[in-house]
């Protein structure tokens, strides 16, 4: 494959990737002055959604890091 058309693959996913954009990281808690948590399995749901869009924002930083150093050897 020729660079031309490798170096266009590469920003074409360049660009999707960034189009996605991060995942939205919700807070535990909308209320401030809440106490407590009122539901055990919510709190447990909340914080593996947080971690899965952290995760996720992870790789697509990584993701974004490799195309530039391909992008940059071309």
């Amino acid at each position: 494959m020729k660079a031309a058309a490798l170096r266009r693959l590469l920003v074409e996913l360049r660009e999707k990737t960034l189009a996605d954009g991060p995942a939205q990281i919700e807070p535990n808690r909308k209320d401030s002055s809440s106490v407590g948590v009122p539901d055990e399995d919510a709190q447990a749901l909340s914080e593996m959604m947080q971690t899965l869009a952290s995760q996720r924002n992870k790789k697509q930083a990584e993701l974004l890091k490799q195309i530039d150093r391909a992008l940059a050897r071309l």
